[in-house]
């Protein structure tokens, strides 16, 4: 089944200082206060109304889908206490494939592109245990 790209669609999401905060601490990165770490762009996919489209796409519950690699292009640092729009579009293989790649954009309300990500993700339901 050839490549299939579905467009999960537009979502508004901020960069709250005490979830940012709260996101730093829990992994151990020291707290800048003027800073958003690079990584909190994958927080912003957790999001319940993104997780909703992912969860709807997949087929698949969020407890089932296990980061596997990510890039990011950078043209301009999040900032705290903002909001953005996060653009996710999902990638597929064909109707049960064991690889999701999700493309994001986000995306500062003047409409400038901050960041753009791809993450990879693998269904639980696909992996194959090897003893």
């Amino acid at each position: 089944m050839p490549r299939q790209d579905l467009v999960l669609g537009s979502f508004t999401v901020s960069t709250d200082n005490e979830e940012v905060d709260a996101f730093a601490e829990a992994l151990g990165l020291p707290l800048q206060p003027n800073e958003v770490p690079i990584i909190y762009s994958l927080r912003l996919l957790t999001k319940p109304s993104v997780m909703e489209a992912i969860n709807a796409a997949t087929k698949t519950p969020a407890h089932s889908l296990f980061h596997q690699k990510q890039t990011f292009l950078i043209h301009a640092p999040l900032e705290r206490n903002n909001v953005y729009e996060l653009a996710v579009t999902l990638r597929t293989d064909g109707e049960n494939p064991p690889l999701y790649e999700l493309k994001g954009s986000i995306s500062d309300m003047s409409g400038r592109t901050v960041m753009e990500f791809n993450t990879r993700v693998i269904s639980k339901r696909n992996v194959v245990r090897v003893d």
